[in-house]
């Protein structure tokens, strides 16, 4: 997301704002068994669920990054009084996993998948708008602009 940004542009300017994003987290696709020893092929745990889901999904061990074009918002806005702020997120994918004898002992083996979705979505909000945001953009709301107001 990007720091806020206080804009006052009267009527009849336009004004074109530049918004730096900054990540929140790091996420790194993995596949973790439940039990330290049961042996899991990553790569085809994030195949089968992209099969199931129909999504198109990070291979385990990437990490998230924001590609050049998707650090930088640019806009052109007119008549407006307020605090901007951009934000970029992406879809999370966890899903819980049971495969059947996938040890020598014949136990199943179970787990947890994390990986996301490779679209991303951005957005730029005012502050202190009385609408519901998607999720990305809700979650900058609450970290910056609820810090703004209390300050």
């Amino acid at each position: 997301m990007s720091d806020p940004q206080e804009l006052h542009i009267p009527e009849g300017e336009t004004v074109t704002s530049t918004f730096d994003l900054v990540p929140v987290r790091t996420l790194t696709a993995a596949v973790t068994p439940s039990r330290t020893n049961d042996v899991v092929d990553p790569q085809a745990a994030v195949a089968a669920l992209a099969d199931k889901t129909g999504l198109d999904l990070a291979k385990a061990g990437t990490t998230f990054t924001l590609s050049k074009g998707d650090k930088t918002l640019k806009t052109s806005s007119g008549k407006f009084d307020g605090v901007l702020v951009a934000a970029v997120g992406i879809d999370t994918v966890e899903a819980s996993f049971v495969y059947g004898c996938g040890t020598h002992t014949g136990e199943s083996v179970r787990g947890v998948l994390t990986t996301w979705s490779s679209a991303t979505e951005s957005g730029l909000f005012k502050c202190g708008i009385d609408e519901e945001l998607p999720k990305a953009e809700a979650e900058a709301e609450a970290l910056v602009c609820g810090e703004r107001s209390s300050t």
